[in-house]
């Protein structure tokens, strides 16, 4: 999971949306790593707990996970962001 998350944020430095169009987006940017049925998880909400247990690691390579409520309706969001210090690094 951090894997197809390091790479969506190599693609995207400033990814944000819900936690069904991030499982979508994950799902059709890369199958390969999300094929696995054991290691994939099929609810959203399961998705989110996951996310949570890689946060530390992902905060290590230089991505920030923050999770907000938006709207008045407390729609909620998940904003992957990449430092640019880091991306910088990357592309040099």
């Amino acid at each position: 999971m951090a894997l197809a998350i390091l790479k969506l944020v190599n693609q995207s430095p400033n990814w944000s949306g819900t936690m069904t169009e991030l499982k979508a987006t994950l799902q059709n940017r890369f199958p390969r790593l999300t094929d696995d049925p054991t290691g994939f998880p099929k609810q959203e909400n399961k998705l989110s707990s996951i996310i949570r247990r890689v946060q530390p690691p992902l905060r290590g390579m230089g991505v920030t996970v923050t999770f907000e409520r938006q709207g008045r309706s407390g729609e909620r969001i998940i904003k992957l962001t990449m430092l640019t210090i880091i991306l910088n690094v990357l592309v040099c």
